[in-house]
């Protein structure tokens, strides 16, 4: 069994307002992750935070499954804690999602999951713009590692060895007014 943790527990400093409700083609950053997500996973877990009640409303209305992150101010460690806590049991693996990254194709969400499966991969990155990091898969053999992540760290730790990626060619995430200016424009 496939899910997928949505992490949103941010507060959306720069952005200055919760980010994830903004509207692209129709739809909420947040219902456009659920959706990208959806269709590859048995159960899409949200991971809510600073913005637990508004976020809460829009991922169940999206029929998603929602967790909070009580000390979702430490980092995304914390998050992704919390997400991986929540998942039921017999999952085999996840896909690790950002709530800001609604250009993620499920095109690339398959190479995740087919390069994991190719590779006996435990862990596979998304690679773009020079870095790594999610979206992401991760296997079950790391959920308890996952769930000791210190609050501030992101998955990279748990890498025992250089990473497997897979390019994300068309990438983008939310993060500031000017973001969004783009998004909308």
């Amino acid at each position: 069994m496939i899910a997928s943790i949505i992490l949103a527990g941010g507060e959306s400093r720069r952005m200055g307002e919760p980010k994830l409700l903004l509207e692209h083609a129709g739809k909420t950053l947040l219902e456009q992750v659920i959706g990208i997500a959806k269709p590859l996973s048995e159960r899409v877990v949200v991971v809510v935070g600073a913005y637990a009640e508004l976020y809460r409303a829009e991922a169940l209305r999206c029929g998603a499954f929602v967790t909070e992150a009580e000390d979702w101010r430490a980092g995304q460690g914390a998050s992704l804690r919390a997400g991986v806590r929540a998942l039921p049991a017999g999952v085999s693996g996840c896909l690790v999602l950002l709530g800001d990254q609604p250009f993620v194709t499920p095109t690339h969400l398959k190479r995740l999951l087919s390069t994991a499966a190719g590779a006996s991969g435990e862990l596979v990155f998304s690679a773009y713009d020079g870095a790594f990091g999610p979206p992401l898969y991760l296997g079950s053999n790391l959920f308890e590692k996952a769930t000791k992540l210190e609050p501030r760290q992101n998955a990279k730790p748990l890498l025992s060895g250089d990473p497997v990626t897979v390019p994300l060619a068309d990438w983008q995430d939310i993060d500031t007014p000017e973001d969004a200016k783009r998004l909308l424009e």
